[in-house]
Protein backbone atom coordinates (compact mmCIF):
# COMPACT_ATOMS: atom_id res chain seq x y z
CA UNK A 1 0.00 0.00 0.00
CA UNK A 2 3.10 2.59 0.47
CA UNK A 3 4.50 1.42 -3.08
CA UNK A 4 0.96 2.40 -3.94
CA UNK A 5 0.36 5.67 -2.06
CA UNK A 6 3.61 6.85 -3.41
CA UNK A 7 2.65 5.96 -7.18
CA UNK A 8 -0.60 7.69 -6.65
CA UNK A 9 0.80 11.12 -5.25
CA UNK A 10 3.07 10.88 -8.22
CA UNK A 11 0.35 10.26 -10.94
CA UNK A 12 -1.70 13.06 -9.03
CA UNK A 13 1.26 15.73 -9.37
CA UNK A 14 1.45 14.54 -13.25
CA UNK A 15 -2.27 14.98 -14.10
CA UNK A 16 -3.50 17.58 -11.41
CA UNK A 17 -6.23 19.35 -13.18
CA UNK A 18 -7.02 22.08 -10.43
CA UNK A 19 -4.62 24.77 -10.08
CA UNK A 20 -5.93 26.77 -7.41
CA UNK A 21 -5.18 26.58 -3.45
CA UNK A 22 -6.07 22.82 -3.12
CA UNK A 23 -3.13 22.30 -5.69
CA UNK A 24 -0.77 20.21 -3.63
CA UNK A 25 1.99 21.20 -6.74
CA UNK A 26 1.57 24.55 -6.42
CA UNK A 27 -0.07 25.43 -3.04
CA UNK A 28 -1.54 28.94 -3.63
CA UNK A 29 -3.81 30.75 -5.81
CA UNK A 30 -3.22 32.19 -8.93
CA UNK A 31 -2.51 35.60 -8.93
CA UNK A 32 -0.81 37.56 -11.92
CA UNK A 33 -1.77 36.63 -15.75
CA UNK A 34 2.01 35.33 -16.43
CA UNK A 35 1.13 32.30 -13.06
CA UNK A 36 -1.97 31.64 -14.92
CA UNK A 37 -0.44 31.36 -18.61
CA UNK A 38 1.95 29.00 -17.20
CA UNK A 39 -0.85 27.07 -15.46
CA UNK A 40 -2.64 26.53 -18.75
CA UNK A 41 0.41 25.17 -20.61
CA UNK A 42 0.92 23.17 -17.70
CA UNK A 43 -2.71 21.49 -17.79
CA UNK A 44 -2.70 21.20 -21.67
CA UNK A 45 0.58 19.15 -21.70
CA UNK A 46 -0.54 17.24 -19.10
CA UNK A 47 -4.06 16.30 -20.68
CA UNK A 48 -1.70 15.75 -23.95
CA UNK A 49 0.19 12.91 -21.72
CA UNK A 50 -2.92 10.82 -20.62
CA UNK A 51 -4.26 11.37 -24.28
CA UNK A 52 -0.38 10.08 -25.09
CA UNK A 53 -0.90 7.14 -23.27
CA UNK A 54 -5.07 6.14 -24.43
CA UNK A 55 -3.96 6.50 -27.74
CA UNK A 56 -1.50 4.09 -27.85
CA UNK A 57 -3.51 0.85 -28.46
CA UNK A 58 -2.56 -1.45 -26.48
CA UNK A 59 -4.73 -3.68 -24.08
CA UNK A 60 -3.01 -5.59 -20.98
CA UNK A 61 -3.90 -8.45 -18.89
CA UNK A 62 -2.65 -9.63 -15.44
CA UNK A 63 -2.89 -13.17 -14.14
CA UNK A 64 -1.38 -16.52 -14.01
CA UNK A 65 -2.77 -18.49 -16.75
CA UNK A 66 -6.03 -20.35 -14.86
CA UNK A 67 -9.26 -20.77 -14.95
CA UNK A 68 -10.98 -17.88 -13.23
CA UNK A 69 -8.01 -15.64 -13.95
CA UNK A 70 -9.74 -15.58 -17.48
CA UNK A 71 -7.28 -15.79 -19.86
CA UNK A 72 -8.55 -17.51 -22.85
CA UNK A 73 -11.08 -14.45 -23.34
CA UNK A 74 -7.97 -12.15 -24.17
CA UNK A 75 -6.25 -14.76 -26.21
CA UNK A 76 -9.54 -15.13 -28.00
CA UNK A 77 -9.74 -11.09 -27.87
CA UNK A 78 -6.19 -11.75 -29.62
CA UNK A 79 -7.43 -13.29 -33.05
CA UNK A 80 -10.56 -10.66 -33.50
CA UNK A 81 -10.42 -8.72 -36.59
CA UNK A 82 -12.25 -5.76 -35.29
CA UNK A 83 -9.21 -5.40 -32.60
CA UNK A 84 -6.42 -6.05 -34.69
CA UNK A 85 -4.86 -2.44 -34.92
CA UNK A 86 -4.40 -2.97 -31.01
CA UNK A 87 -1.33 -4.44 -29.27
CA UNK A 88 -2.20 -7.08 -26.45
CA UNK A 89 0.07 -7.85 -23.70
CA UNK A 90 -0.24 -10.38 -20.96
CA UNK A 91 2.02 -10.19 -17.60
CA UNK A 92 1.59 -14.41 -16.62
CA UNK A 93 3.56 -17.28 -15.45
CA UNK A 94 3.81 -18.94 -18.40
CA UNK A 95 3.88 -18.82 -22.25
CA UNK A 96 0.83 -19.75 -23.93
CA UNK A 97 0.89 -21.13 -27.29
CA UNK A 98 -0.77 -19.54 -30.52
CA UNK A 99 -1.37 -16.15 -28.31
CA UNK A 100 -1.11 -12.86 -30.87
CA UNK A 101 0.29 -10.90 -28.58
CA UNK A 102 3.32 -10.08 -26.08
CA UNK A 103 3.84 -12.77 -22.68
CA UNK A 104 5.92 -11.12 -19.76
CA UNK A 105 7.10 -14.06 -17.62
CA UNK A 106 6.78 -12.96 -13.89
CA UNK A 107 8.34 -9.27 -14.05
CA UNK A 108 9.74 -7.46 -11.09
CA UNK A 109 7.52 -4.75 -9.81
CA UNK A 110 9.50 -2.37 -11.18
CA UNK A 111 9.49 -3.89 -14.64
CA UNK A 112 5.74 -4.43 -13.89
CA UNK A 113 4.86 -0.98 -13.56
CA UNK A 114 6.56 -0.04 -17.01
CA UNK A 115 4.11 -2.35 -18.88
CA UNK A 116 1.31 -0.63 -17.14
CA UNK A 117 2.61 2.75 -18.22
CA UNK A 118 2.77 1.74 -21.63
CA UNK A 119 -0.81 0.46 -21.88
CA UNK A 120 -3.94 2.08 -22.39
CA UNK A 121 -6.76 -0.52 -21.49
CA UNK A 122 -6.57 -2.98 -18.57
CA UNK A 123 -9.25 -5.87 -19.21
CA UNK A 124 -10.01 -7.80 -15.80
CA UNK A 125 -11.78 -10.93 -17.02
CA UNK A 126 -12.07 -12.74 -13.71
CA UNK A 127 -14.73 -15.52 -13.19
CA UNK A 128 -14.84 -15.48 -9.67
CA UNK A 129 -12.87 -15.60 -6.04
CA UNK A 130 -11.72 -12.22 -6.18
CA UNK A 131 -11.02 -10.45 -2.33
CA UNK A 132 -9.95 -7.27 -3.54
CA UNK A 133 -9.33 -5.83 -7.12
CA UNK A 134 -5.92 -3.74 -6.12
CA UNK A 135 -4.39 -4.51 -9.81
CA UNK A 136 -7.67 -2.24 -11.29
CA UNK A 137 -6.18 0.56 -8.63
CA UNK A 138 -2.37 0.12 -10.42
CA UNK A 139 -3.77 -0.08 -13.79
CA UNK A 140 -5.81 3.32 -13.60
CA UNK A 141 -3.12 4.86 -11.63
CA UNK A 142 -0.47 4.35 -14.36
CA UNK A 143 -3.11 5.66 -16.77
CA UNK A 144 -5.07 2.86 -18.27
CA UNK A 145 -9.18 2.89 -18.37
CA UNK A 146 -10.53 -0.73 -17.23
CA UNK A 147 -12.74 -2.64 -18.32
CA UNK A 148 -13.59 -5.67 -15.99
CA UNK A 149 -16.27 -8.46 -15.37
CA UNK A 150 -18.95 -7.22 -13.46
CA UNK A 151 -18.13 -9.19 -10.07
CA UNK A 152 -18.82 -8.08 -6.64
CA UNK A 153 -14.82 -7.24 -5.89
CA UNK A 154 -14.65 -5.27 -8.96
CA UNK A 155 -17.63 -3.41 -8.74
CA UNK A 156 -17.19 -2.53 -4.66
CA UNK A 157 -13.63 -1.08 -5.98
CA UNK A 158 -14.85 1.42 -9.10
CA UNK A 159 -18.58 1.37 -8.43
CA UNK A 160 -20.86 3.76 -10.89
CA UNK A 161 -17.07 4.67 -12.89
CA UNK A 162 -16.44 1.11 -13.36
CA UNK A 163 -17.34 -0.76 -17.32
CA UNK A 164 -18.71 -3.86 -16.56
CA UNK A 165 -19.44 -6.94 -19.03
CA UNK A 166 -21.29 -9.88 -18.46
CA UNK A 167 -18.96 -12.34 -16.63
CA UNK A 168 -18.72 -16.00 -18.85
CA UNK A 169 -20.18 -13.99 -21.88
CA UNK A 170 -17.62 -13.69 -24.42
CA UNK A 171 -20.19 -11.88 -26.70
CA UNK A 172 -20.92 -9.41 -23.83
CA UNK A 173 -17.00 -8.78 -23.87
CA UNK A 174 -16.64 -7.78 -27.09
CA UNK A 175 -19.93 -5.80 -28.04
CA UNK A 176 -18.51 -3.99 -24.59
CA UNK A 177 -15.30 -3.28 -25.84
CA UNK A 178 -16.18 -2.19 -28.79
CA UNK A 179 -18.65 0.44 -27.85
CA UNK A 180 -16.34 1.49 -25.35
CA UNK A 181 -13.40 2.11 -27.69
CA UNK A 182 -15.78 4.68 -29.63
CA UNK A 183 -16.17 6.55 -26.00
CA UNK A 184 -14.05 9.55 -24.97
CA UNK A 185 -11.46 7.38 -23.00
CA UNK A 186 -9.85 10.49 -21.26
CA UNK A 187 -13.44 10.89 -19.50
CA UNK A 188 -13.47 7.37 -18.48
CA UNK A 189 -10.35 7.63 -17.00
CA UNK A 190 -10.69 10.45 -15.28
CA UNK A 191 -14.17 9.24 -14.01
CA UNK A 192 -12.63 5.95 -12.60
CA UNK A 193 -9.06 8.04 -11.27
CA UNK A 194 -11.73 10.34 -9.04
CA UNK A 195 -13.61 7.27 -7.72
CA UNK A 196 -10.51 5.29 -6.27
CA UNK A 197 -9.16 8.44 -4.63
CA UNK A 198 -11.42 6.77 -1.48
CA UNK A 199 -8.56 4.45 -1.41
CA UNK A 200 -5.98 7.23 -0.64
CA UNK A 201 -3.75 6.48 2.34
CA UNK A 202 -3.48 9.78 3.61
CA UNK A 203 -7.09 10.57 3.62
CA UNK A 204 -7.82 7.42 5.25
CA UNK A 205 -5.26 7.36 8.03
CA UNK A 206 -7.01 11.32 8.77
CA UNK A 207 -10.10 9.49 8.83
CA UNK A 208 -8.68 6.98 11.37
CA UNK A 209 -6.82 9.66 13.46
CA UNK A 210 -10.19 11.84 13.56
CA UNK A 211 -11.99 8.67 14.70
CA UNK A 212 -9.58 8.08 17.41
CA UNK A 213 -9.30 11.49 18.57
CA UNK A 214 -13.08 11.29 19.17
CA UNK A 215 -12.91 8.17 21.30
Amino acid sequence: FKRLQNEQYELFCKKQMDYGPSNIAMGTSLETNEEKRLSEILKNSQLQEINSLLSKKKFLFVGRNEKRKNFNYFNLLSKEKSFQNYEFEAVTNENIENFNGVIYLKPNDEEKNVIFKNSSIYLALNTKNESFGITLIEAINSGNIVISSDLAAFKDVLEESGIYYERNSYKSLVNLLTNTLKSDLHFIWEKQYECIQKYDIEKNMEHYVLLYSNN
